[in-house]
């Protein structure tokens, strides 16, 4: 298992290399709010915290999220001190009354939340004095690109998924021209557009990270290389990166314990994809690590 302290043991005799001077390195972080995207890009944000102690981390993303990501009884990260959280708009009007409806939440939030992070941002400097080196953002944020170029940073987005569906986007408009995919209101709103511009803007990334390992699908990863400036494999996160356990409470895993061997088939709907013990011998994510330490902290 791919833990902290196994991390830190591994790299004490690079650490000392990227740490120095980084008490004017500052990393902004920049999560979306919705689904389980937020927790895997903090949890990332934790490791290379842990590994850069003299770099600060400024973390951006809604109240709600930030509520549920963080401690009440500090700004503060509770693990790491060089992590500061900070709330930015939702994007909801004032004295708006919602319908109930998620997509409605989220639709307000793209449309504005470019305005509202640069905003909060902007501020965040100017309260610290430092500005900001690195942007680490949720791959969906397209304008990471443009931010990073004004401030002169560098910008790494992630995409907690596996790498399939992230070249899907890449060649969103080669399998729209040669399908002849009519578009739709799916394709022209809000969150398609977002995704559009994803795949466009992703190619001047300093590097991509991707919840995947090296290997495991090598034409798919061969042709992302081709797109991206550097590839990243940091995943499997259900190893490199573990999130709380969540409770078994339909008895699902005394119920599977009981069936025969394969004689169960799993079908995962967005969920991290599986990996086998070989990934735990497998040190290539932990030099990707390594290698995504040095591109945020220096």
């Amino acid at each position: 298992m791919f833990t902290l302290t196994r991390l830190r043991n591994w790299y004490s005799g690079a650490k000392a290399g990227h740490v120095n001077n980084g008490e004017k390195k500052h990393v902004a972080v920049l999560a979306f709010p919705f689904g389980t995207h937020a927790a895997p890009l903090l949890s990332l944000v934790r490791r290379i915290a842990a590994e850069a102690p003299n770099v600060t981390f400024s973390f951006f993303s809604t109240s709600q999220a930030n509520a549920k990501l963080f401690s009440a009884s500090s700004d503060h990260d509770e693990f790491l001190p060089n992590i500061k959280h900070y709330n930015i708009q939702d994007g909801k009007p004032e004295n708006h009354v919602p319908s109930g409806n998620q997509l409605e939440t989220i639709t307000l939030f793209i449309n504005a939340m470019q305005i509202n992070y640069k905003s909060v941002m902007d501020e965040v400097v100017a309260e610290t004095g430092k500005n900001f080196t690195c942007l680490v953002t949720d791959a969906f944020y397209w304008f990471g690109a443009d931010l990073a170029e004004e401030m002169n940073a560098k910008w790494v987005p992630l995409w907690t998924a596996g790498p399939h569906s992230l070249l899907t986007h890449v060649y969103t408009d080669l399998i729209r021209d040669n399908f002849k995919v009519k578009e739709d209101d799916d394709i022209k709103g809000p969150f398609g557009t977002m995704l559009h511009k994803m795949g466009l803007e992703l190619p001047r990334a300093t590097a991509v990270a991707i919840n995947s390992f090296d290997t495991i699908h090598d034409p798919i990863e061969n042709e992302l290389k081709s797109k991206f400036k550097l590839l990243l494999n940091v995943g499997p996160f259900i190893l490199t990166t573990p999130q709380r356990a969540v409770s078994d409470e339909c008895g699902c895993i005394p119920w599977l314990n009981e069936q025969e061997n394969s004689s169960v088939v799993y079908i995962s709907f967005g969920s991290i994809e599986s990996a086998t013990a070989a990934v735990e011998k497998n040190g290539s994510s932990a030099i990707n690590f390594n290698t995504l330490i040095q591109i945020v902290t220096s």
